[in-house]
């Protein structure tokens, strides 16, 4: 499958810096990267693990495996996890353009580029509280609890 990024010039100020033509500088990039054509495919390609895996399921676990991802719920599946790999793999171009890395150094980046797990969920919410409140300032912190009834 083919995936392209483009990356816009901008100044440290976020601004788009414009070319002599009064046009956006832009660098672009794309790459051949194969996803797989199906949910099975796709996890091959997604881990190793999940690959040695599915080489030891016997005929009638590999049959059932693929009617489940061969179905139009599995396809549904799998476009839907592509899409977003695209896109993290797109965000990855954009960010070594934006280094200014060459062609050829973007080429061997994405040769080494393995698709991402994704971040943990967290189900407790404390947890997830906890994790908010750490990224206030002090000051941010006292309002809050001020706001909550809570003398500081």
């Amino acid at each position: 499958m083919q995936v392209e990024a483009t990356y816009t010039r901008k100044d440290k100020e976020g601004n788009v810096i414009l070319g002599e033509d009064g046009k956006a500088i832009t660098r672009a990039y794309s790459c051949e990267y194969n996803f797989g054509e199906n949910l099975i495919e796709f996890m091959s390609v997604a881990d190793a693990g999940t690959r040695d895996l599915i080489l030891t399921l016997t005929d009638k676990e590999r049959k059932m495996l693929e009617t489940i991802c061969l179905s139009p719920g599995g396809f549904k599946a799998f476009y839907n996890s592509r899409s977003r790999v695209v896109v993290a793999l797109q965000g990855n171009e954009r960010g070594w353009l934006e280094e200014d890395l060459s062609d050829a150094e973007i080429d061997a980046k994405v040769s080494g580029w393995e698709i991402p797990e994704g971040a943990p969920r967290m189900k407790d919410p404390l947890a997830k509280a906890e994790a908010a409140v750490a990224n206030l300032t002090e000051e941010q912190f006292k309002n809050l609890m001020r706001a909550r009834g809570i003398a500081v």
